[in-house]
């Protein structure tokens, strides 16, 4: 990959290696997403991943105007 911009972010969810990402609402909420909630990273895990991803953008520097 060559990126040759002063500010980059890469961010991916490697084929399964996180397992489930559900919203809270719907961790072990019905019968259908027992599975899902126990192969998860926990009721909080897309909470926290919403919360914490606005906070870095907010505090990340900001990007020059083009021109």
């Amino acid at each position: 990959m060559n990126v040759e911009k002063e500010n980059n972010l890469l961010f991916g969810l490697a084929n399964g290696a996180f397992r489930y990402i559900l919203a809270k609402e719907v961790f072990n909420s019905f019968k259908w997403y027992d599975y899902g909630s126990e192969a998860s990273l926990g009721a909080r895990t897309g909470t926290t991943l919403i919360e914490e991803g606005l906070r870095f953008m907010s505090e990340a520097p900001k990007p020059k105007p083009l021109g």
